[in-house]
């Protein structure tokens, strides 16, 4: 069948990069001819919502940080980000660009099936009629797999807009088992939770996508990946670190991220970051699929909440059911915590036994969605 994907799968995250690649992978393994459909960032654009003092915020921090890498580490962010682009067009096939919405249905009608997902496209923060293929012109079959809603509420002004886009869905998934309950009275089928993408490839697996090159940090270390610029999220890893007598090594993200004490690893595409995360003894981060990947890798590794629990744009609950699901939830620590208390190293038995569950159980839907 020819399949066409619609996701996120350009920039600097990481697990944005992942997820593209993991789902391409995973549907190509039963003969399956897949594509990404490569849309023009234009068709995403929306106004500015941020308020004045909200905007100057954030071009703060933008310009800060694009000082510090311009200053101390240009060359290596510039290695990084051409390296990760070139990864995504080897380990994925993309369509031509498309430019307009016109452009953009005829490529979709283009494909027997259309696959939306996963990472967190149906966030109704940046709800977008692209993520739902959501355009008159748009007639072929589509269903969901693993697109996160990532929030524990969706604003009544963007549920009929969400209502509208699925109407015209023959199977949804999603990834957290709040965002199956929060779409329910919108779906025309049961939504059903399944796992991300990048957890139904084995270590093996990533192993044959990007092949180990050894180890790049001679010493024993924590690696830390922080998507948020939290003082006190960066005082506990630097805490941990030295309790446990362990170099720290970062991959920058944030502006302060790239001033930390320890390594810095400016230059890491989704290759040396995987090999970082085999080969440290301790994971510290805030990013879901950081998370993932040290669980796939078996490590001992602690989260750190990204938001405030009531903040509006909260993302929490992606990593707080996973963990939850996996029977890891202890590795969850609050947002603004300021040190790592003592954990019993964990034992993957149990976890390992339920992802095989929740693997199969998903690559079933999957298929039988097809």
């Amino acid at each position: 069948m020819k399949i066409g994907v619609i996701t996120w799968y350009t920039g600097e995250n990481y697990g944005t990069n992942y997820q593209a690649i993991a789902l391409q992978w995973i549907l190509r393994q039963v003969g399956h001819d897949v594509q990404l459909i490569d849309y023009d960032e234009a068709l995403i654009a929306a106004p500015e919502q941020l308020t004045k003092s909200e905007q100057r915020l954030q071009r703060w921090i933008y310009d800060f940080r694009r000082y510090v890498i311009r200053l101390l580490y240009r060359d290596q962010v510039k290695k990084r980000d051409a390296s990760m682009t070139a990864a995504i067009r080897k380990q994925c096939r993309l369509t031509a660009k498309v430019h307009t919405e016109s452009e953009f249905s005829d490529m979709c009608n283009q494909f027997d099936l259309l696959v939306i997902g996963s990472d967190q496209l149906w966030n109704p923060n940046w709800y977008k009629p692209l993520y739902f293929a959501d355009f008159d012109g748009v007639h072929t079959r589509k269903i969901s797999y693993a697109p996160s809603i990532g929030v524990d509420a969706i604003p009544k002004e963007k549920a009929e807009l969400i209502r509208h886009g699925l109407s015209g869905f023959s199977a949804v998934s999603v990834r957290e088992s709040t965002g199956a309950e929060l779409l329910k009275p919108l779906s025309p089928v049961e939504p059903v939770q399944v796992i991300d993408p990048v957890l139904l490839l084995s270590r093996s697996d990533w192993e044959q996508i990007f092949p180990s090159e050894g180890n790049p940090i001679r010493e024993k270390y924590v690696l830390t990946v922080f998507l948020t610029d939290r003082h006190r999220h960066r005082k506990a890893a630097r805490g941990f670190a030295r309790s446990k007598r362990l170099k720290q090594v970062t991959v920058p993200y944030m502006g302060m991220s790239y001033l930390q004490r320890g390594i810095i690893c400016a230059d890491a595409d989704q290759s040396k970051l995987l090999d970082l995360i085999r080969n440290a003894e301790y994971v510290i981060t805030d990013s879901f699929h950081i998370a993932v990947m040290s669980i796939i890798h078996e490590k001992q590794f602690f989260v750190l909440e990204r938001f405030k629990e009531q903040q509006y744009r909260s993302t929490n609950c992606r990593v707080r059911d996973l963990l939850t699901t996996l029977a890891l939830d202890d590795r969850l620590l609050p947002y603004n915590s300021s040190r790592i208390p003592y954990f019993e190293p964990i034992d993957y038995t149990e976890p390992l036994l339920l992802l095989t569950k929740e693997k199969e159980r998903s690559i079933d839907y999957l298929y039988k969605s097809i």
